[in-house]
């Protein structure tokens, strides 16, 4: 689905797994993003959740241009890390500063994340249409947007965001290469995402 450039109160539609649709108001900046958790001191989370979908976005100034990631447990995951974490990260064009996209990944061990659309059985669940984001060249700040359901289709790759405390996993690149993250620039947060 291409990107929409149009003023105003665009709304499109998303088929629902029974196959009905759904409007979804226009994502990126016009989104109100009531909760802010300051991941370390130069990287920070927003997100708001509206119905069933909760629009994040997520800021890097760290001073560098790199990839930036997050990734959710279920409530009540035994799990920790990198294991068996539903991971979502916004990948940037080195020359431009443009967003390539944000993607749906799955880590079933301390590793590099398969990408959903990679492993069988699984599904890219950012809301198409949803992501946005840039990096500015002259300060190196880093800003993704993006959305997802709550709770996906998904059962093999998608951890369900619900109401209660749950481990949010973040980390960012030492570049925009997507690699490994360097032992400082990741770490781990107990966060509530749904509005209670």
């Amino acid at each position: 689905m291409g990107r929409f450039h149009q003023m105003g109160a665009l709304i499109f539609l998303v088929a629902c797994a029974i196959g009905t649709a759904v409007a979804y108001p226009k994502f990126g900046e016009q989104v109100q993003y009531n909760n802010t958790a300051q991941l370390t001191s130069n990287y920070k989370l927003d997100w708001s959740v509206q119905d069933n979908v909760i629009y994040f976005q997520l800021t890097l100034n760290a001073g560098i241009r790199a990839w930036t990631g997050i990734g959710v447990h279920p409530v009540g995951s035994s799990y920790s890390g990198m294991r068996q974490a539903d991971i979502m990260l916004s990948l940037f064009d080195d020359a431009t500063g443009a967003l390539i996209n944000v993607t749906d990944a799955w880590a079933p061990a301390e590793m590099m994340p398969n990408f959903d659309e990679n492993v069988a059985g699984c599904t890219d669940d950012i809301i198409p249409g949803s992501a946005s984001g840039s990096q500015d060249l002259s300060s190196n700040v880093t800003v993704s947007r993006w959305a997802r359901k709550l709770v996906t289709s998904d059962v093999n790759c998608d951890n369900p965001i619900k109401p209660g405390t749950l481990q949010v996993i973040f980390a960012h690149g030492q570049s925009n290469t997507f690699g490994y993250h360097g032992y400082t620039n990741a770490g781990v947060i107990m966060l509530t995402l749904t509005d209670n």
